[in-house]
Parts: structure tokens; sequence; C-alpha cells
């Protein structure tokens, strides 16, 4: 997994901790994420593998993170560990079967991005309470690692504006 995370951060492998403590804190103390999707269904029949895209983004979805999210790992207690507990209950509804052999596919969800998500109700609130530069200002979640060094996390969050009933 460092391996992983050294490719994708550019980070040499002795600061691999704070990338996994900040993984942590993404994770852990944030109780929702917004996800954008993507489906891709392969089927392998008599007409040989073939791919097709099923049905479209999926914006907005919100997941809870199924479990304690103060100072636990989850089973195994690794960062994929983490990032798998978080996806793993969530799966599209099977909605079409292969058009050759009338089998359902192997479905492959493709998430592109997660954020924390902000919900603002009501027009009017957002008017009179807030202004526009605080509701969007981005957040930050400090904390102490387990060798009590004060590492920090941004969100820059994603933000719905409900209507007035």
């Amino acid at each position: 997994m460092d391996a992983v995370l050294e490719a994708i951060f550019g980070l040499e492998r002795s600061k691999m901790q704070n990338v996994q403590d900040i993984m942590h804190i993404l994770t852990q103390n944030v109780p929702q994420f917004t996800f954008t999707s993507w489906t891709v269904e392969t089927c392998s029949c008599i007409e040989g593998q073939h791919d097709f895209v099923q049905g479209a983004f999926i914006q907005g979805s919100v997941i809870n993170i199924p479990y304690n999210r103060i100072n636990s790992l989850p089973p195994h207690g690794s960062l994929q560990a983490l990032v798998s507990a978080v996806f793993e209950p969530y799966t599209l509804p099977r909605s079409n079967t292969c058009s050759v052999c009338d089998e359902p596919p192997e479905r492959q969800l493709k998430v592109l991005d997660r954020c924390p998500l902000r919900l603002i109700t009501g027009e009017t609130f957002t008017r009179e309470k807030e202004s526009i530069q605080d509701i969007f200002s981005p957040i930050v979640v400090r904390v102490k690692d387990r060798e009590d060094r004060n590492i920090q996390a941004t969100y820059h969050l994603m933000c719905f504006i409900s209507k007035d009933i």
C-alpha cells in the first residue's frame, strides 16, 4: 500500500505515515461523503467479451461510514480496508441484462471523487444568516496523530442550497 501512496502522492516512504493519517482523518471524522461514479458493465458470452456503459453519472449519493469513526480502524487496520469499508456497502441496482445472452453483466463501479457534503437549507437563511463566502469557504480539520504531531486536512465542501418551503 505504501508503494501505491508513493506513486499517487509522489511522497517518499518516510512521509507515508502523514498521508495515511490524513486519509484516516478524511474517512474517520466526517460522517458522510458524496461521490460521483460511473459504471461499466462487462459481459462475456457467445458474442465475445464486450463492454457497455450503464446509466449515467450518479451525483450527490450519500453513504454513511459503517463503523465507529472515533479513534478506531476497521478490520485489518489498513488504509485499503478503511477505503473499502466506505464503498463496499454501496452497490447500484442491476437494471439491464446483456442483449445477446440475457444474463446480467459484471458491473464495476468507478468512483471518481469524494468530498464532504454541506447542506444549507433555505435561500432566506442563506441571505440573512451567512455570507456567501462563509458558506462556500473550506473547513480545516486539525488533530494530533499517534506521535503527538499536529496534522490537518482541508475540505473544499460541495454545497447544496435548498429552496425555502
